[in-house]
Formats: C-alpha cells, sequence, structure tokens
C-alpha cells in the first residue's frame, strides 16, 4: 500500500523472471503517492524505465482516481 492518507493506492508487483506491476487506484492528487512510487521505481531500475502492465480503477471518486490523472496545476 502507498501512503494515499485519504482513499487507496496499491502497488503489486509479481513474476519470478520478469517483474509485473499493477496498480489498483491511485490515491488523491495531493498525495502524490503515486507519482512517488513510481519515479523511485524508475530511479532503481538498471535500465531506469518501467513498464506498468495494468491500472485499475475502482471508482471515479477523486481520492482513488485523481493520483493517476495528469496535473491541471497552473492551466
Amino acid at each position: 500500500m502507498l501512503p494515499a492518507r485519504q482513499g487507496d493506492c496499491l502497488w503489486l508487483t509479481y513474476g519470478a523472471s520478469a517483474a509485473h506491476h499493477l496498480i489498483i487506484d491511485g490515491g488523491p492528487e495531493k498525495a502524490n503517492s503515486l507519482r512517488s512510487a513510481i519515479l523511485a521505481r524508475i530511479e532503481a531500475a538498471p535500465d531506469r524505465t518501467l513498464h506498468i502492465d495494468l491500472l485499475v480503477a475502482t471508482h471515479i471518486d477523486n481520492y482513488h482516481i485523481s493520483g493517476t490523472l495528469p496535473s491541471t496545476a497552473g492551466r
């Protein structure tokens, strides 16, 4: 579980020979938990890439999905 403060943001990694990544919800935008987790995993990867196999949004309440949407700040 990523620290979403409100709502949910779950990251699952599975696979023995190759890592697969599944994200369930993104938490609220203000928590910035999903973005931070993605950036940290890219930094840690030997080839500095990350492939997310599946993103699941359980429902579209802001506190579940805003963290998966592009920021509109400054627009």
